[in-house]
């Protein structure tokens, strides 16, 4: 003999955890059907997002052309920095050469052998070499230190954007979705 009650009911399961995809996107695979069995972490689907990857693409292109950017100023630096270490080595030997055509001079305006108008001539052109000097030294340490902070400015921009890519490069991976506990899909 048995004896059995017919009862009408729903059977709930004691945990449910809903899924959520960070990204939107079309389903593109697959991995596991309803009702599997699944390990956390384990893969379930995989969406795409084309707006998505042409993002990343666009930011990774930004940061190159930035990256790009910075070793072309340091190269320009590079080359600004030796032609004015190379003119301040001509305009130093031009100085020297009319340094000794002035004291010539003097001796020579000294014991009247030379024309006022000659001594004055070499002395202005000495005099003129000098103040170009000065200013070919100001010019480079304005220059370097205009370079310097457009170089800081660079690598900061980089350091950033390189922050956002990777963050992006992270919502790029959550359009794949894992299971967040062990547990039946």
């Amino acid at each position: 003999f048995q004896e059995f009650i017919p009862v009408t009911g729903n059977v709930m399961p004691i945990k449910t955890i809903y899924l959520d995809a960070m990204e939107g996107g079309r389903v593109d695979k697959l991995f596991v059907e309803e009702g599997a069995m699944l390990k956390q972490g384990e893969e379930i689907l995989k969406l795409t997002n084309t707006n998505l990857q042409m993002d990343v693409m666009f930011r990774e292109a930004q940061l190159f052309e930035q990256i790009n950017n910075l070793r072309n100023t340091r190269l320009s630096y590079e080359q600004t920095r030796l032609r004015n270490k190379s003119d301040l080595i001509n305009l130093d030997y031009e100085i020297q050469k009319l340094k000794r055509t002035y004291d010539i001079q003097k001796g020579l305006q000294s014991q009247n052998l030379t024309t006022p108008q000659e001594f004055e001539t070499a002395r202005d052109e000495y005099d003129y070499a000098a103040k170009r000097r000065d200013l070919l030294l100001e010019t480079m340490r304005q220059d370097s230190i205009l370079r310097a902070v457009q170089m800081q400015s660079l690598e900061a921009s980089i350091e950033h954007m390189g922050t956002n890519l990777n963050t992006i490069k992270e919502n790029l991976a959550n359009l794949t979705i894992r299971a967040p506990i062990a547990g039946q899909l």
